[in-house]
């Protein structure tokens, strides 16, 4: 790709929003279209300004955010010099991978869940704790977009939030599910008939 010299300042830009974008409960990259407050100034003043000329030689601007988003969703926000490692390009492959294939893997998933647990169990909030849903999800056996797409449809985390008494683990995790969420891109249409077949098939089962 032709590396443009005001590249690396672009890709620091999308940087600094994304993180802001799962810090801060207010800022919402997506709303203010990744507009911030940095200026040229502050990027040529960094010491490390290096590592982002190095990741636009990997990636295309407009993929950036996505580089960020699934990195900073499943391992917290990071300096950019950790992004540049190996463990931050296998994300985004495994991120890529299963966006091209959402829908199969998602109707897997939900079809892997419903088959040892009736349905609405998963969202059950029993004295405080975890539903069942959640301790699938922290157990590792469906992956966290699986989990923030089917809230699209099922619109269960405010009864979490109001429900689950844990005030630790789930209140970052619960930010961290909705940040996360408009950078999963897959066909709304497909997922919604996926789960709907997924819902009669195991209605008829039973």
């Amino acid at each position: 790709m032709n590396l443009r010299s005001s590249d690396p300042y672009e890709a620091y830009k999308i940087y600094v929003a994304c993180k802001l974008h799962f810090e801060s409960k207010t800022y919402d990259y997506f709303k203010y279209n990744g507009k911030t407050s940095v200026t040229p100034k502050s990027f040529f003043a960094r010491r490390d300004k290096h590592f982002f000329a190095k990741l636009v030689r990997k990636y295309p601007l407009s993929e950036l955010k996505f580089f960020y988003g699934c990195n900073f969703a499943h391992h917290g926000t990071k300096w950019i010099g950790n992004l540049n490692e190996e463990g931050s390009d296998e994300t985004y492959r495994d991120y890529k991978g299963l966006m091209e294939s959402f829908t199969y893997r998602f109707k897997n998933d939900i079809d892997k869940i419903i088959s040892n647990n009736d349905f609405k169990s998963l969202f059950v909030v029993d004295n405080g704790q975890h539903p069942l849903l959640v301790k699938i999800l922290l157990q590792g056996e469906i992956p966290l977009e699986t989990f923030t797409v089917l809230n699209r449809y099922i619109g269960f985390m405010p009864k979490f939030d109001k429900d689950i008494s844990d005030p630790i683990m789930w209140p970052d995790l619960s930010l961290k599910i909705r940040k996360y969420n408009p950078f999963i891109t897959v066909n709304n249409e497909y997922i919604k008939d996926a789960l709907k077949n997924c819902l009669q098939e195991s209605a008829n089962v039973v």
